[in-house]
C-alpha cells in the first residue's frame, strides 16, 4: 500500500495515536479520526467503519486532498474536515480528533472562557496546547463543519473545539512528531479540563457544607 519506508512509520504511528486515544477513552471504537500528510496532496486517515482496537496499518486509507480515495479502506465520514485543514494550511502535516470526556462538559457548561480558565490554571498545559478556538455545533462530516473548523485553523487555532461534537488538534512539524504534538495538545486539554471539574466540584462540596 505505501511506496516509501517514511508512509510506512507515519502509518505505525497513525495506529499508535489512534491506540492511544482509545486506550485513554477519548474515542471509541468507531469515533474519532487521524491523519497524517504523506505527500504535498495526500494524507492517511483511519477508515469509516472499523473497529480501532484493531485497526492496522493495511486498513488506513490514503487519499488525495480532494477526498479521492487512492489506497486502502474507505476513509472517515470526517474526511472533508481534515482535507479542508490541509488545504488552507499547507505547513499542517498531522490532524487527531477526539471524543473527551471532560472538555466537552465544560464547554457546554461555562463556555471556552471556562476551559481557557482550566488551561492557565496549569502552566505546562497553557504552553503546550497553543491557541484553542471553537466552531458552533454543525453536521458530522459536513462541508459546513469542514470549512468552520479549516477556517479557525487558518486563523492561528491549535486546537478546536467543536460544540456538542468533539476536540481538533493539529501541528505543523514532520509528520511523525506532528502526529505526537496533536495528540498531546489534545491530552493537555482533557487533564486541564478534568482537573477543574474536580475543582469546581470541590467548591460547591465546600458551600453545601457550610
Amino acid at each position: 500500500m505505501y511506496m516509501t519506508t517514511m508512509d510506512g512509520r507515519i502509518a505505525e504511528k497513525v495506529i499508535e495515536v489512534t491506540n492511544r486515544l482509545y486506550g485513554r477513552g477519548m474515542n471509541s471504537s468507531f469515533s474519532g479520526n487521524v491523519s497524517a500528510r504523506i505527500g504535498k496532496n495526500a494524507i492517511l486517515i483511519t477508515p469509516g467503519g472499523v473497529d480501532k482496537y484493531i485497526l492496522s496499518t493495511e486498513q488506513l486509507s490514503a487519499i488525495d486532498l480532494e477526498g479521492c480515495q487512492m489506497n486502502g479502506n474507505r476513509p472517515s465520514s470526517e474526511y472533508k474536515m481534515h482535507t479542508f485543514i490541509y488545504k488552507a494550511m499547507p505547513e499542517v502535516n498531522a490532524i487527531v480528533h477526539a471524543h473527551p470526556k471532560f472538555s466537552l462538559p465544560l464547554v457546554k457548561a461555562h463556555g471556552l472562557a471556562g476551559l481557557k480558565k482550566a488551561l492557565l490554571d496549569t502552566e505546562a498545559a497553557d504552553y503546550y496546547v497553543g491557541s484553542v478556538g471553537e466552531v458552533d455545533k454543525l453536521p458530522t462530516g459536513s462541508t459546513a463543519l469542514a470549512e468552520a473548523v479549516a477556517m479557525q485553523v487558518k486563523n492561528g487555532k491549535m486546537v478546536v473545539v467543536m460544540k456538542g461534537h468533539g476536540t481538533v488538534g493539529i501541528d505543523v512539524g514532520e509528520s511523525e512528531a506532528a502526529l505526537s504534538k496533536s495528540l498531546g495538545r489534545l491530552e493537555e486539554l482533557e487533564d486541564a479540563a478534568e482537573r477543574w471539574m474536580l475543582y469546581l466540584n470541590l467548591l460547591r462540596g465546600e458551600d453545601t457544607a457550610r
